[in-house]
């Protein structure tokens, strides 16, 4: 679906708002990604070391540097070929060990592949809007995408903006099975769903992680939240840095 966005030969310098990427920038992006990710799972670590802002920047730095190709359709084909790289690089699963993902966390192969699948439709749409295309993955392939912010979460939670939004959060976007976390005491933990839930938020997956990454607000996302944390909901992303 990306690489049809850049298949007419788009202009890779149009910049996309907000963030201050361009089109090449983030399809440079997202080409580091798919052969990081396919080292990782031959059994290379990432070469991500933590999740601050400036190790992040830098290692997106080092790739805009390294490829400074800017013909959209030539950017696409690279593209297109780290994806069938990172494909081919899946383990059988009797030899499947997973990898070593940021921060040399390991992680299970499904989760590198949620994780690609993930940033493709993420930044799918910023370039689509950008471009003033259409963007509508369907809710069977941004299901399983959607489902992966359950792992990350504890990842990249902030402690110090948790505090007022203390309580028990469920999510629910079909087809994906619902999941849910509890904030307690500047701690995040996985809870499950039952009748003390304190916000239940309802929705289509993609949007689910279009308003979970800071693409939309709460009020333009088209999610439902319901509990005695109904109002807290529209700023419960403050409590996790956006990667």
């Amino acid at each position: 679906m990306v690489v049809m966005l850049l298949e007419d030969g788009a202009d890779s310098a149009v910049m996309i708002e907000p963030g201050g990427w361009s089109v090449r920038q983030v399809v440079v992006h997202l080409i580091a990604g798919s052969r990081m990710y396919a080292g990782c799972l031959r059994g290379d670590p990432s070469p991500i070391g933590d999740f601050r802002r400036h190790t992040l920047s830098a290692f997106n730095g080092g790739a805009w540097m390294a490829l400074a190709e800017e013909d959209s359709r030539v950017l696409g084909g690279l593209l297109a070929a780290g994806i069938r790289d990172m494909a081919a690089s899946v383990p059988h699963p009797e030899q499947d060990n997973g990898g070593l993902w940021h921060a040399e966390i390991h992680k299970s192969t499904p989760f590198f592949v949620r994780t690609m699948l993930s940033e493709l439709l993420l930044h799918g749409f910023d370039i689509a809007t950008a471009l003033g295309l259409a963007w509508s993955p369907s809710d069977q392939i941004a299901g399983p995408a959607s489902a992966l912010f359950a792992e990350v979460a504890p990842l990249v939670f902030r402690k110090e903006e948790s505090v007022r939004h203390a309580g028990r959060y469920w999510f629910e976007a079909a087809p994906q099975p619902g999941w849910g976390f509890t904030i307690a005491y500047s701690e995040i933990t996985p809870s499950a769903a039952d009748e003390s839930v304190d916000c239940r938020i309802t929705g289509r997956p993609f949007q689910l992680m279009l308003w979970q990454s800071g693409r939309v607000n709460w009020e333009d996302s088209e999610l439902n939240a319901s509990g005695r944390l109904q109002a807290a909901t529209p700023s419960l992303m403050e409590c996790f840095l956006s990667l």
